[in-house]
């Protein structure tokens, strides 16, 4: 079961480079890793229409760090051809989460 809830971003997790404003994504996910307990999930998977980094790389569109400690799933879809809204935006979610 799937179920929406609206999640800020800290302003720790941004950082700006080359003139865009990137979500550090395990930063994110460190920083609300209890949000998933407190809304009683198993899993917070986070979608964005923002750009998106991890450690290493810019511009990524995924992003989970594999700890069970750390339920988070995010997903980013700045700059695809894709509703942010609606059934093809559901369709990309579910198959990347089934991925």
């Amino acid at each position: 079961m799937f179920e929406t809830v609206e999640v800020v971003a800290p302003l720790g997790a941004w950082e700006s480079k080359a003139g865009h404003s990137y979500l550090h994504a395990e930063r994110f996910a460190k920083m609300l890793q209890e949000k998933p307990r407190e809304l009683g999930l198993d899993f917070l998977a986070y979608v964005t229409n923002r750009r998106m980094r991890d450690d290493e790389l810019y511009d990524i569109y995924g992003w989970w760090s594999a700890d069970p400690q750390l339920p988070i799933l995010m997903f980013s879809t700045a700059g695809l051809a894709l509703d942010a809204l609606g059934p093809a935006a559901g369709r990309a979610v579910a198959n990347q989460l089934v991925e």
